[in-house]
């Protein structure tokens, strides 16, 4: 265990080892403190392998930082809205009827749908709604 800083957060860094079904791993993990919650960030690989991931692992742990960007802070996280259609559409018309952040085969595959199947009447489908970026 190494009590250290990133980017000055308080942090703890360890380094463990664990046996899977599919052999043993070696993981880094981060824990930042930032205000009032802890952050956990983590690499891993085989154990054999760490030694060739370790400076990656360890870039990637140091470059925890607070995000300052306003749009980002201010973003909104997408939702799916259920909605009833009240006429058979196909995919790209259900895009244009429900407008949202995603294109139609998104959309498609959010509601179990193959490709070139349409949209039927008075059925119960999922929408995305949000902004995109």
């Amino acid at each position: 265990m190494q009590r250290t800083t990133i980017n000055g957060f308080n942090s703890v860094i360890v380094t463990v080892q664990a046996q899977t079904q599919q052999g043993a791993i070696q993981a880094r993990a981060a824990f930042v403190e930032h205000g009032d919650s802890v952050v956990q960030l983590m690499g891993f690989a085989p154990e054999t392998r760490f030694a060739q991931y370790a400076r990656a692992i360890d870039q990637s742990l140091s470059s925890y930082a607070a995000e300052t960007d306003r749009e980002i802070l201010a973003a909104k996280a997408w939702r799916i809205k259920i909605v009833r259609t009240d006429r058979e559409l196909s995919q790209e018309e259900f895009v244009r009827f429900y407008p949202g952040p995603v294109d139609a085969d998104t959309l498609a595959r959010l509601n179990q749908l193959d490709a070139g199947v349409r949209y039927r009447s008075g059925t119960r489908y999922k929408r995305v709604v949000g902004k995109a970026r």
